[in-house]
């Protein structure tokens, strides 16, 4: 077979590949109408602590966990369950930047100063920051990543490291989608 046969075949693939992957996308139901699905706003009238929503996570169990600048809180699909530093032992911040679940099931809650991780219903201080942490993320090898205004620093089995200019990071800020 020429090589030029090759080429058209590996691009005929290519594109009966991309058409069944978008039509594999596409709802079910498309006949549907906007209107027929059903939408609900969680506010603070039914249990948010505040109505401007920093981060939104989920946990392994299926709660919905969303961080607000008075706390957080959890919602398991009927209502929320708030945390604050009023009703929660151990949050010293109620201002959450970001919030981000691993696969031991804890929930890592950052603050402007602080990231802590919640397991078991209890609160463990894992970094005491200068500056606001902006960005919490568990990777798939267990080691949770967090960037603040002015350090990069990753958690592997409770070991905390500091990334800095002596390890190669030459930055201001850390943030993350």
């Amino acid at each position: 077979m020429s090589s030029l046969n090759r080429v058209r075949i590996a691009g005929l693939l290519r594109l009966v590949i991309a058409v069944l992957l978008v039509t594999a996308s596409l709802p079910a139901h498309s006949e549907k109408l906007l209107s027929q699905y059903v939408q609900t706003q969680l506010t603070a009238k039914i249990g948010l602590p505040q109505n401007s929503v920093a981060a939104i996570t989920q946990t392994r169990d299926g709660y919905l966990w969303f961080g607000t600048e008075e706390g957080f809180a959890r919602f398991d699909g009927i209502r929320f369950t708030t945390f604050s530093i009023l009703n929660s032992k151990g949050l010293r911040d109620n201002f959450i930047q970001a919030l981000t679940a691993d696969a031991d099931g804890s929930l890592w809650i950052a603050t402007r100063s602080e990231l802590t991780r919640f397991r078991d219903g209890r609160f463990q201080s894992m970094i005491v920051a200068d500056n606001p942490i902006y960005t919490v993320f568990a990777a798939k090898d267990g080691k949770i990543w967090v960037g603040s205004q002015d350090h990069l620093y990753s958690i592997d089995h409770g070991n905390t490291h500091v990334y800095t200019r002596a390890d190669g990071c030459d930055f201001t800020e850390i943030h993350a989608n």
